[in-house]
Formats: C-alpha cells, sequence, structure tokens
C-alpha cells in the first residue's frame, strides 16, 4: 500500500503493488521503483433544502460524520451551512465504489434534526424536515469492578438497505463518534433506528440497538457496563505459566519462577 498526500487532497494506491515481489540486490545503494499512477478520490456534493414546518431554515448544518467537536456536537466531515433560503451544498472524498450516503442535519442547538440518504450515482437533492431531536446519554463503567475506565467511544451506525444487482443486502453506515475521558456519553439524534457500540480502554464491545420514538426527549441509558479485557483482568495477578519453544541463552526448561526477584521485561509486538 502506497499514501501520499499533498495541501488539497489525499492520494492513495492500494493495489499496484499487490503480487509484486521486491528484490534486493547485495551491494545496491538505490533501487528505482519508476513512477506510479495515484487514484484520485472522487468529490461529490450533496446538496439539498433544510426546512421545518413553518419553512427554510437557515444556519443549520449538514455532515455526514458527527462527534464531539470543543464540547459540542458538531460534524466531522462533509459539513455545510444552510443560506437565507435553506439551502445546502456539502463536498465528500468517496474511496471505492460509490454508495449511498447518510447525512445529518441539526439546527444551531441539535434540538431539531433530520437523516436523510444520499445516493452519488442517482444525484438528486435532498429534502431534510428538521425535527425535535432525543438526548441519549449515559456513562461507563467496568463490568468487573465497576470503575471508570480513562477512556471511552462510542460509535452510531445506521442500517442502510440496498438492492445491489438485484440482490437485496444491509449495511451498517457510522454517523456519529463520542470520545470522553470521564466515560460519559451525551449526544441527540432525530428519531430512528440506530446501534449503539460502545467501548473504552482495556474494554471490549457493547453493542445494543436504540429506538428513538418521535418527540422522544430523552433516553437515560444510566450506566453501561463494558467487559473488560483479558489482559486487564489479570492485572496485578500472578503471571500465567510459560513453556519456552526457543529462547537465545536459556534451557528449555527454564521456568518464570527462575526469574524470582529479577526484572523481567516481555515485549509483545503484532501490525493490523
Amino acid at each position: 500500500m502506497t499514501w501520499c498526500s499533498n495541501d488539497t487532497v489525499s492520494l492513495y494506491s492500494t493495489e499496484q503493488l499487490d503480487g509484486e515481489r521486491l528484490v534486493v540486490e547485495s551491494g545496491r545503494d538505490v533501487l528505482d521503483l519508476g513512477s506510479f499512477e495515484l487514484r484520485i478520490p472522487a468529490v461529490v456534493h450533496p446538496e439539498g433544502v433544510v426546512r421545518d414546518a413553518s419553512g427554510p431554515v437557515s444556519g443549520a448544518m449538514v455532515g455526514s460524520f458527527w462527534g464531539s467537536v470543543g464540547g459540542m456536537q458538531g460534524p466531522y466531515s462533509g459539513d455545510a451551512t444552510t443560506d437565507a433560503e435553506g439551502r445546502f451544498r456539502a463536498s465528500l472524498e468517496l474511496y471505492g465504489n460509490p454508495e449511498p450516503l447518510v447525512l445529518l442535519a441539526f439546527d444551531a442547538m441539535r434540538t431539531r434534526g433530520a437523516l436523510g440518504v444520499w445516493d452519488p450515482r442517482t444525484p438528486k437533492p435532498l429534502e431534510l424536515e428538521l425535527v425535535p431531536t432525543t438526548r441519549v446519554h449515559g456513562r461507563f463503567v467496568f463490568a468487573e469492578t465497576k470503575a471508570t475506565p480513562s477512556w471511552t467511544n462510542v460509535y452510531v451506525t445506521y442500517t442502510l438497505s440496498e438492492n445491489v444487482d438485484g440482490v437485496p443486502r444491509t449495511r451498517d453506515e457510522r454517523i456519529l463518534s463520542w470520545s470522553s475521558k470521564d466515560a460519559t456519553f451525551d449526544f441527540r439524534l432525530p428519531p430512528g433506528t440506530y446501534w449503539f457500540d460502545g467501548y473504552g480502554t482495556d474494554s471490549l464491545n457493547v453493542k445494543q440497538e436504540l429506538r428513538l420514538a418521535p418527540n422522544q426527549a430523552e433516553l437515560d441509558l444510566g450506566v453501561v457496563e463494558l467487559p473488560q479485557t483479558i489482559v486487564a483482568r489479570h492485572i496485578g495477578k500472578p503471571a500465567f505459566p510459560w513453556t519456552l519453544s526457543d529462547a537465545r541463552g536459556l534451557a528449555k526448561d527454564t521456568k518464570l519462577a527462575d526469574f524470582h526477584g529479577k526484572w523481567v521485561v516481555l515485549e509483545f509486538w503484532g501490525y493490523w
């Protein structure tokens, strides 16, 4: 995989080196791989109008992915603000095949919102009507110790139903993220059905459905318990016995207890 960027747009290529062997000959200082064509992500422009029961809404914000921005719910990407006639035109980079996009619109106080789906393959102006939003809030603790994680995050996804080449399928689209260092979450969403996916430092994920009814002012999830990872559950406890398959300078029958009273550093590494 090769990545590069400039000041205005990210460029990437994921296939140009697939299956190619890289041979470095002894004594060779420079290996010139030549030039590569980098695919430029497509930029699309969802547009439309935001209204409420009384007409167009100016100053509403529209975005494809929302989160905590400076302590307030704001758009991370695709953001646009409606003009005096309630119209907006956003800009989004698409990587891969064009697929339908979920857009959220909110007024300045996030007390009213709307959700719409825009398809770049058959682009048509969206008409979004703001309705009262639901405040979703709560806090996290570890299920085993009831202690507070040092960092937590929530992803909210919306399930899209599509028909691809005559075959129905569903796809979960992330529409909101809420990170916190005090293990709390507090965000607003328009009526609908969503998935709540919470996790944190040294914890496993907890996923549950959110069903928000029209004119539902609040959904208090209370205390959400996060299961700790197996590593976190054993912090401070005696280490497991080990079996050596090979180690430089150590006999294969060496046991961890043989190092009692000495410093032992174990390094684990990996990639993803």
